[in-house]
C-alpha cells in the first residue's frame, strides 16, 4: 500500500488505530499526515500489528490521543517502522508511550526525524518493551514529559537502543514535581538491555538511569562514548559542557560549541553545526564626509559602504542606523547580503533634506551613521567609530522660495491641536540669527531651535513633543516663540495626548 499527500484526522475509533490499523502489511506513508485522531484503546494515531512494514517518509503523525497504549503509534508483534525526515509530536496517551508503544521483538528506525512535546506515564517519547530494538540517528528527541519516568525513553525486558549522531534535551521541564518527587530520567533501562550511544548529546538532569536490572551496568551492555552528556558519563571522549544549541527545536548549535569535531574520528557530537556568529567587519567610506544640498543635484546619493561580514550559517542581513546630533538612533534601513566584497548603500539628498531637518533646523547639520550584520539573534556592530556626514542645505534654502517675504512674521502651527507632531512655519525677510525657543505654561524652556546666519526666505520646522534630550514631553499647552534681531513673536499651542 503506498500513501501519499494524504491527511487522516479527526477519527475515532472505540477500539484500536484511531486514524490506522495496519496488520500483517508493508505500507508506504510520504507526505501524509495523521492527526487529531482518538482511540479508545491502543495507537491513537496508528496501531501497526503482527509483521508489518511501515516506511514513514516526511510525514507527520501529531496531535493524537488514546485510552491505552501509544499516543501516537502502537506497534505490536515483529513489526519494521522507518521514520525517515518525519515528525512525531504532541500526541498524548494516558497510560504508556506518548509518542508510541513497541514491543515483542518490533525494529525502528529513526533517521532525521524529531520526536517532540509527547506526553505519557511511562515512556513520553518511546516506551519499548520485549526485545524491541530502537536505532536513533541523526534526530533529536525534546519537550516530551513522563508522568512517572523515562521522559524521552522507557526501556524493559531486553531491549536495544542505538543512538547516534542524535539530540535528546529538555525533556521534562514543562512539569512541576512536588519533593521529594524529582523529574524522571531522560532515559530509563531496565530489565535486561543493550545501549549504546555515540556522538550523542543528552541535556537533562538525570540524563541516564539503570533501574532494577537483572544486567551488569557494563561496557558489553551500555556503552556511552564520545557524547555531551549532562552531569557527565565515564567513557571515552565523553564531555559535560554547554553545546551552545541555535534554539530549542532544531538543536543545531553554534560553530564555537565544544561539540565541534570532538565526536568519534572527528566527527561532530549531536545533529551539527547550524548557526553562528557573523564576523567582524570594517567600514568603507571615510570617517568624515560632507554634501552640500541645493535645488538642482536632489537626486543625487551618498554612498554609505562597508566591507561583508562573514557567515557561513543562516542568512545575514544588515541594519543601518543613524542619530542626528544629540537625538538617538534610529534605524534607516535594512539591507540584504550582496555578492561583492563589500556593502553599498546609497542614500539620496532628497532624503537628507526631509528628515535631517525636522528637529535641527537651520543649513548644517551633522549625521551620524553606524551598521549592525545581524544573523538570527546574534548581532555585531561595525569595526570602527560612527561614519560622520556634515550635511549643509544653506544653497538649496537660499534658492527654495518663491520671492523674499517683506517683513518677519511667525504663523500658527499645524496642525493645532497636534498628536504627535506639528509643524510651525516663520518668514525672514534677511539674513538672520534665529532662536526659537518652546516653553510650558511655567515658563520654563523645553525645547530650543537655533538657526545661525538663516538665509532670507520662507522656513518651517516640525516639532515631535520632545524636549531638547529627546524625552517626550506631557499633554498641555505651550508657548513658542521666535526671537531674531528687532523682532519677538510667541503664539499658542496644544499637545494632546
Amino acid at each position: 500500500v503506498f500513501l501519499t499527500y494524504v491527511n487522516i484526522e479527526n477519527n475515532l475509533s472505540e477500539g484500536q488505530g484511531g486514524g490506522l490499523y495496519i496488520s500483517s502489511s508493508e505500507v508506504v506513508l510520504r507526505d501524509v499526515k495523521v492527526d487529531k485522531n482518538h482511540a479508545h484503546g491502543d495507537g491513537g494515531g496508528l496501531y501497526i500489528y503482527s509483521n508489518s512494514d511501515v516506511d514513514f517518509d516526511n510525514s507527520i503523525v501529531s496531535n493524537n490521543f488514546c485510552g491505552d497504549d501509544g499516543g501516537g503509534m502502537k506497534i505490536h508483534n515483529s513489526c519494521t517502522v522507518t521514520f525517515t525526515r518525519s515528525e512525531l509530536t504532541a500526541n498524548t496517551s494516558t497510560d504508556k508511550g506518548g509518542g508510541l508503544v513497541a514491543n515483542n521483538y518490533s525494529k525502528l528506525k529513526f533517521n532525521r526525524s524529531s520526536v517532540s512535546n509527547n506526553s505519557g506515564t511511562y515512556g513520553a517519547a518511546f516506551r519499548l518493551r520485549t526485545g524491541t530494538v530502537l536505532d536513533l540517528s541523526q534526530s533529536t528527541v525534546f519537550g516530551n514529559t513522563a508522568e512517572n519516568a523515562g521522559n524521552a525513553v522507557f526501556a524493559a525486558s531486553s531491549c536495544s537502543l542505538n543512538i547516534s549522531r542524535s539530540v535528546i534535551a529538555a525533556n521534562g521541564i514543562d512539569k512541576e514535581y512536588v519533593p521529594p518527587a524529582g523529574p524522571p530520567g531522560n532515559i530509563v533501562l531496565t530489565d535486561g538491555y543493550y545501549a549504546k550511544i555515540e556522538n550523542s548529546i543528552i541535556r537533562n538532569a538525570d540524563s541516564i538511569e539503570v533501574v532494577n536490572t537483572t544486567a551488569p551496568t557494563s561496557s558489553e551492555f551500555l556503552s556511552i562514548t564520545y557524547s555531551n552528556i549532562k552531569s557527565g558519563w565515564e567513557g571515552t571522549g565523553n564531555i559535560d559542557t554547554d553545546p551552545q544549541f541555535c534554539d530549542s527545536t532544531s538543536f543545531l548549535y553554534y560553530d564555537t560549541s565544544p561539540c565541534v569535531n570532538a565526536g568519534k574520528d572527528g566527527y561532530n557530537i549531536g545533529v551539527d553545526i547550524g548557526c553562528d556568529i557573523p564576523k567582524p567587519f570594517d567600514w568603507v567610506t571615510d570617517a568624515m564626509s560632507a554634501i552640500n544640498i541645493d535645488s538642482v543635484n536632489l537626486n543625487e546619493e551618498f554612498p554609505l559602504e562597508w566591507a561583508k561580514s562573514e557567515n557561513n550559517f543562516g542568512e545575514l542581513h544588515y541594519r543601518v542606523l543613524a542619530k542626528v546630533g544629540v537625538y538617538p538612533y534610529e534605524t534607516v534601513d535594512k539591507v540584504k547580503e550582496e555578492g561583492t566584497s563589500y556593502v553599498s548603500y546609497s542614500i539620496p539628498y532628497q532624503d537628507f533634506l526631509e528628515n535631517v531637518f525636522q528637529n535641527t533646523p537651520g543649513n548644517l547639520a551633522m549625521v551620524a551613521f553606524t551598521v549592525y550584520a545581524i544573523d538570527g539573534p546574534d548581532t555585531i556592530r561595525v569595526t570602527g567609530d560612527d561614519r560622520m556626514v556634515h550635511v549643509n542645505r544653506y544653497d538649496y534654502l537660499s534658492t527654495e522660495t518663491e520671492g523674499i517675504p517683506n517683513e518677519f512674521a511667525l504663523h500658527d502651527n499645524y496642525p493645532n491641536p497636534f498628536n504627535p507632531s506639528t509643524q510651525i512655519r516663520f518668514d525672514l525677510p534677511e539674513v538672520s540669527n534665529v532662536n526659537l525657543t518652546i516653553y510650558n505654561m511655567l515658563g520654563q524652556k523645553v525645547k530650543t531651535y537655533t538657526m545661525q546666519t538663516a538665509p532670507a526666505g520662507y522656513h518651517s520646522l516640525t516639532w515631535n513633543a520632545t524636549n531638547d534630550l529627546g524625552v517626550p514631553v506631557s499633554a498641555g499647552v505651550y508657548l513658542y516663540q521666535l526671537q531674531t534681531d528687532g523682532f519677538i513673536k510667541t503664539k499658542k499651542m496644544v499637545l494632546l495626548k
